[in-house]
């Protein structure tokens, strides 16, 4: 500084959101032909989560919402593995895969 002047400093800070991470790694397990409700949870970023199947596939009769439950009457047995992505706000993501299985 100089005599006379003022300088003024400004720091902008950015703080950045804690990482989504997806608590659940196995959904309830359910019967063939019988109705089927499951959720899908995570924590961090923003929340308000949006979620999506990025790999696997579930069973016919099933279907992943975007709000992260799982619903329907499955059409077929066997244990499933699926990548599922929720998605904060901000575009924070958080990926894991995750299990079902379905009985007879």
């Amino acid at each position: 500084m100089t005599a006379g002047r003022a300088s003024t400093l400004v720091a902008t800070l950015a703080a950045a959101a804690p990482a989504v991470s997806v608590l659940v790694l196995a959904l309830p397990h359910g019967r063939i032909a019988r109705a089927f409700a499951g959720r899908l949870r995570a924590v961090g970023g923003g929340g308000l989560y949006r979620w999506s199947l990025v790999g696997g596939a579930l069973p016919r009769g099933l279907r992943l919402r975007v709000d992260g439950r799982v619903t329907g009457i499955p059409r077929r047995a066997g244990t499933f593995r699926l990548r599922v992505r929720a998605i904060d706000r901000a575009g924070s993501t958080g990926v894991r895969t995750v299990t079902l299985r379905i009985v007879a």
